[in-house]
């Protein structure tokens, strides 16, 4: 592994108002205005079940809600449309219980029956399930309107995760499509704090909350307005100027860049909960099977000086067991004695080559004994 990503997202004051660039017909904002996407122009599409992920942001837990949303810093599923779950006859029986009060954006109740039909529309229309959650499950069915109960083919506790985080649609929206895979969705309607679609043009369109929202007294922004920016450098104009007011972009030289303009109102906060970056290699190469190169291959790269040219110090190099940031909890502790060879150490790498028989020329190449490099 070489380092440990980070989710990139500028948090911008909300006290900052101006005009949107993109639009001479917004003169004043009453909302949000946000970047999320690089988009050109934009397409109507919010279909939560999408498989083709084209749906718009915020579709999935903005629009449509799941069942429980895994906090990815503590490890932990935070109850949503469901309260508790328990696991029953030796893990092949799981029961949710949902949470009641609940109403769909057009005012009807949303039970059980609306979890159950998501994941039967899926097992209908294969395409739709992207996690393959029917390669396990054998029935879904909602045993009264707060309880639903899912039967598994086999035992596969981590299937839990993709049943929990699935967004739910409205059996009585949704029982009225005859190909919900081709489904644009155009008029959404959910459960989330924003579900209405105020308008919709190629370079602008706007989200307004949800007049029915379950969680009283929220949002307190009355919408989200998404301009079209196609790239970074055009996202960075816009926060610069006031036109954005959060931003989910890459900032090179944030501090001095964005920061320093106005310190007072400028932020951004770069939480360590994205993806390791892997270097992969091919053990079945015959050079690449000896494990004194793949060690002398990974002693030879510098990740503090990635980090710092390719990062702009934003980030840490990952940690040696792959296994970084909010999860270093998980460490073993014999680790702090174990061979870190995710040091940059150029000696060893080439003390690593020396040893395995490569060759090493004036020049710095090394080559097999048969004068292949």
């Amino acid at each position: 592994m070489i380092l440990k990503k980070l989710s990139y997202t500028i948090l911008i004051s909300l006290f900052i108002v101006v005009g949107c660039e993109n639009s001479n017909e917004i003169k004043k904002r009453d909302g949000l205005i946000v970047y999320q996407e690089a988009q050109i122009s934009w397409i109507r599409n919010f279909n939560p079940l999408s498989p083709a992920g084209s749906a718009r942001w915020p579709t999935l837990s903005g629009i449509y809600e799941p069942l429980f949303i895994y906090n990815s810093i503590t490890g932990e599923y935070v109850p949503w449309l469901a309260l508790d779950y328990t696991w029953e006859k030796g893990n092949k029986v799981l029961k949710m219980l949902i949470r009641k009060g609940v109403k769909w954006s057009d005012g009807e109740p949303f039970s059980a029956e609306d979890v159950a039909f998501t994941f039967n529309i899926k097992r209908k229309h294969r395409a739709l399930d992207t996690r393959d959650s029917w390669g396990y499950l054998k029935e879904v069915v909602a045993m009264s309107d707060t309880i639903v109960k899912f039967e598994f083919k086999r035992i596969y506790v981590p299937g839990f995760d993709a049943l929990a985080t699935q967004s739910i649609v409205a059996k009585h929206i949704w029982d009225k499509i005859d190909d919900p895979v081709k489904f644009s969705n155009p008029s959404p309607v959910g459960t989330g704090p924003f579900t209405e679609i105020i308008r919709f043009d190629s370079q602008l369109w706007e989200l307004g909350k949800n007049p029915n929202y379950w969680q009283k007294g929220k949002p307190q922004i009355n919408k989200l307005i998404f301009p079209t920016y196609p790239s970074n450098e055009q996202v960075t104009l816009a926060l610069l100027s006031g036109n954005l007011d959060w931003a989910g972009a890459f900032i090179p030289a944030v501090d001095r860049v964005f920061v320093s303009k106005d310190t007072v109102h400028h932020k951004y906060w770069f939480p360590l909960t994205g993806h390791t970056t892997f270097l992969h290699t091919n053990t079945k190469h015959p050079i690449l099977s000896d494990v004194r190169v793949r060690k002398a291959i990974s002693y030879a790269i510098d990740r503090e000086l990635v980090v710092k040219v390719g990062m702009y110090d934003y980030t840490e190099p990952a940690h040696v067991s792959g296994v970084s940031g909010p999860m270093s909890k998980w460490h073993s502790p014999y680790l702090d004695q174990a061979e870190n060879w995710t040091t940059y150490d150029p000696g060893k790498a080439n003390m690593l080559l020396d040893g395995a028989g490569f060759i090493k020329d004036e020049t710095g190449l090394r080559y097999t004994t048969d004068g292949h490099i």
